[in-house]
């Protein structure tokens, strides 16, 4: 939680609504500085593209034996063919830019978070609902 707690301000300062949750009984054996880049990632990455006045939810929980990181937050409108690709390094929703000069990102960041997710034997895909929300699922 104290990752997550760093990202209210931005937040806040963005105008963007950020909230977060965990469950109390999650333990897991893991890289701690690769799930804090995991979750920092996550975070940096829902700040950047929520619209303004928008709504960012971080959530931990378990689902039976499974340990669920969801990230989910408003956003522009996302083509539901294209989320795949979005794991794809330099990737760009809008093709015309190499660099976002909007966000700053330059698209790898989506693609470290899934190499992090494997290297912990764990699985991460991206869901829209093909209007203007976005949900990243990591399941370990």
């Amino acid at each position: 939680l104290d990752t997550a707690s760093n990202f209210e301000t931005s937040a806040e300062v963005a105008n963007k609504n950020f909230s977060y949750s965990a469950a109390d009984d999650i333990f897991y054996h893991g890289n701690e500085a690769e799930i804090r880049q995991l979750i920092t990632i996550l975070c940096d990455n829902a700040i950047k593209y929520t619209d303004e006045c928008g709504h960012i939810k971080l959530s931990l929980y378990k689902s039976g034996k499974n340990i669920v990181i969801e990230s989910y937050n408003t956003c522009e409108y996302v083509d539901p063919n294209s989320v795949s690709r979005l794991f794809d390094r330099f990737y760009r929703a809008d093709s015309s830019r190499s660099r976002d000069s909007k966000t700053g990102g330059y698209g790898i960041g989506l693609s470290i978070a899934q190499a992090i997710v494997h290297r912990h034997k764990g699985k991460i895909k991206a869901v829209t609902d093909g209007t203007t929300a976005i949900t990243f699922k990591i399941i370990f």
